[in-house]
């Protein structure tokens, strides 16, 4: 039997006019809540699962007390048959989706089918025209990760909790692709209302509103982003010794990264017309860069070294679209190869000194052994060594050439991308001309 509780009586229920939370009495958990020039009826009930809810049963101006009673006892009756007075998230999203599926046609599509849609759309617009793998990659990490969840869902019908649901399993341990899956749903939902697929206007990705309520717990336990593992800049002298006594292609490509702290993908896929041997500069076309603003400086300064590597696998009157590190198959290099490369040196160089090519600062963070990337070897053994205090590097060069070496720029300033146009190109070469002499220091036998 519900507890049962005195009723307020009628005249001091007229009197009541302070903000507060005002027990009625003759009915469990209703009460009167006034909250400045709102007054409501507010009945708390603990529902089938067992959570505690509240519910607004209406405005004082327009309901009496009695029938404020005789509605919250028949919510109390509702819920003593096992009825929940509010509907459920299933509840929700069935009706949703019944009144998605009577409007017209283009409504009624799913979010898999407006996905494909948007997908299309974009490709036909050129939107990737400078990155010809990311229509594949974005179209993969949505079939890994987005439509296994909201494929089947009608666009109109998608909750707060379906994306939740995506991104909470993958946000602590994958965060970087959770946030890529989110800043692709969003763009998918913006386009289905753009587009008339979808009537809401909410939005439903934003982590500032009830979204971010609900990662809370997976946003704050997110696992911290581990830099690329690097050797430490004292040791690549050695790397680059052993580097040059290997066999293979790929153990120039790899040196030729490292002498000119550049990503792989662009030294992978460089080809002879991107490169000046008379000025000693190597031009890095956009589509082959991380960032593709077409007015970002992509010039690479070539040291003497740098040279003599191409030297070593320039074929006899070369195309401006020869790839200049070419594979077996005459196609190029994958990420793959300079992995394996690292691997197979690695092995070799643990079974001289029991150690091996590895991260020494990472592997104790982490308590396993982190072998070296050409990533991090290249570029952080670089940037590393130009600021070095122990050598004095941080006075003897210009750190912001050091930045402009590695292809960082202050684009995002406005101020320094209107009226700073310094290219800094003589600094830019004394460093990389030292660098590449440092990395050569042990190097004797270049026959």
């Amino acid at each position: 039997m519900p507890k049962f509780v005195t009723p307020m009586p009628l005249v001091i229920f007229r009197q009541l006019k302070s903000p507060g939370f005002y027990p009625l009495g003759g009915v469990q958990g209703l009460y009167l809540r006034i909250r400045g020039a709102s007054e409501s009826y507010i009945l708390r009930y603990q529902d089938t699962f067992g959570k505690r809810r509240s519910m607004s049963l209406g405005l004082r101006r327009s309901m009496s007390l009695s029938e404020a009673r005789t509605k919250a006892t028949e919510i109390r009756a509702r819920l003593s048959e096992g009825i929940n007075p509010t509907p459920t998230r299933a509840t929700r999203r069935k009706a949703k989706t019944q009144q998605s599926s009577s409007k017209t046609a283009p409504t009624s599509k799913t979010f898999a089918e407006v996905m494909d849609l948007w997908l299309k759309y974009r490709v036909e617009n050129n939107y990737w025209v400078n990155d010809r793998k990311e229509p594949y990659a974005t179209s993969n990490l949505l079939a890994r990760h987005v439509l296994p969840r909201l494929g089947d869902i009608g666009i109109n019908a998608i909750t707060v909790e379906d994306i939740r649901d995506v991104l909470a399993p993958i946000w602590t341990t994958k965060t970087i692709t959770a946030k890529k899956a989110l800043r692709n749903i969003r763009a998918i939902l913006n386009w289905a209302r753009a587009m008339n697929y979808s009537s809401s206007a909410e939005d439903l990705c934003s982590l500032q509103g009830p979204l971010g309520v609900l990662m809370e717990g997976a946003r704050k336990n997110a696992v911290r982003k581990e830099n690329f593992a690097a050797l430490p800049y004292d040791r690549i002298p050695s790397f680059i010794q052993a580097l040059y006594h290997l066999e293979g292609t790929s153990r120039w490509m790899m040196m030729f990264a490292i002498l000119t702290a550049s990503r792989m993908k662009a030294v992978r896929l460089a080809t002879w017309g991107e490169i000046d041997v008379e000025k000693r500069i190597w031009e890095i076309p956009p589509e082959h860069d991380k960032i593709k603003d077409p007015k970002r400086d992509r010039t690479i300064y070539l040291s003497q070294q740098a040279i003599e590597v191409l030297e070593k696998v320039r074929p006899n009157l070369p195309r401006a679209d020869d790839l200049i590190f070419k594979a077996d198959n005459g196609g190029s290099f994958s990420d793959a190869a300079t992995t394996a490369l690292i691997r197979r040196m690695h092995a070799r160089q643990k079974a001289l000194d029991g150690t091996g090519w590895i991260d020494p600062d990472k592997s104790k963070r982490e308590g396993k052994i982190c072998i070296v990337t050409a990533h991090g070897t290249a570029r952080s053994g670089f940037r590393t060594w130009a600021k070095d205090d122990r050598l004095g590097n941080n006075r003897r060069y210009d750190q912001e050439a050091a930045e402009l070496c590695l292809l960082h720029c202050k684009a995002s300033d406005d101020y320094h991308g209107a009226y700073d146009r310094a290219r800094l190109s003589t600094e830019r070469q004394r460093l990389m001309n030292d660098w590449g002499k440092f990395c050569f220091s042990l190097v004797t036998d270049k026959c």
